[in-house]
């Protein structure tokens, strides 16, 4: 657990460095910190034990490197040490078919918990039954939606709960601008933000694009 959580934390903060190096990548120094502030809180349980250092030219106030080192490794290894006991009456289950059956429970509670809350499936505010019936097919039908989004992301090894990859796709929006020229006239800017390396491995799992629209002008 200890090694899973300590890969992934690294592998956003190179994402933030390999950057530095790039083209177009995100080099100001309040914008790299923001960026180093949204992987900590993603992070939380591990970011805690590690200490990030940038290292920024005065002059044009661009970062020019990241360094990170975990400090307080005996508290950080006994924090995330321990085992997991099942106990079972089935003798015709290897260890692996034991696990894999228990975790189904999760899924059943994590998917009640999606439709009473995301999905709304309840309270039912209608009092007309075949409002009623709508708005259960509907949620049912968003339901089928959802466990498609995490089959697939399962198949590629992401094992993420709807509630955080919900917390974690919100930070990748589109962005407005809106500004006049010298004219009077209107200019209306539309983008997408610039995805980070959670978001390209979420999209790169489902297929699709991280760049949803291409960038817009639109003159009024």
């Amino acid at each position: 657990m200890l090694d899973k959580l300590k890969s992934h934390f690294e592998q956003e903060l190179l994402s933030v460095r390999k950057g530095l190096e790039k083209k177009g990548g995100t080099k100001n120094y309040d914008k790299v910190l923001e960026r180093i502030g949204r992987i900590k809180e993603r992070n939380s349980s591990i970011a805690r034990y590690c200490l990030i250092n940038l290292k920024k030219d005065e002059n044009t106030g661009k970062v020019t490197d990241i360094t990170w080192e975990f400090t307080s490794p005996d508290t950080m290894n006994f924090n995330f040490s321990g085992s997991y006991f099942l106990k079972t009456s089935r003798q015709d289950l290897d260890g692996e078919e034991l696990w894999n059956l228990y975790i189904t429970l999760t899924l059943v509670e994590s998917a009640f918990r999606s439709l009473k809350s995301e999905l709304a499936f309840r309270p039912v505010f209608h009092s007309k039954e075949y409002r009623a019936d709508s708005h259960l097919f509907i949620a049912v039908l968003a339901y089928h939606l959802l466990n498609v989004v995490r089959i697939r992301l399962l198949d590629k090894k992401i094992h993420i709960s709807w509630d955080k990859l919900r917390k974690m796709m919100s930070t990748h929006c589109l962005v407005t601008t809106t500004m006049k020229t010298k004219k009077g006239k209107k200019l209306v800017l539309r983008q997408a933000s610039e995805a980070e390396y959670i978001h390209r491995q979420i999209y790169d799992a489902l297929g699709l694009s991280c760049c949803p629209i291409r960038k817009t002008i639109t003159k009024l």
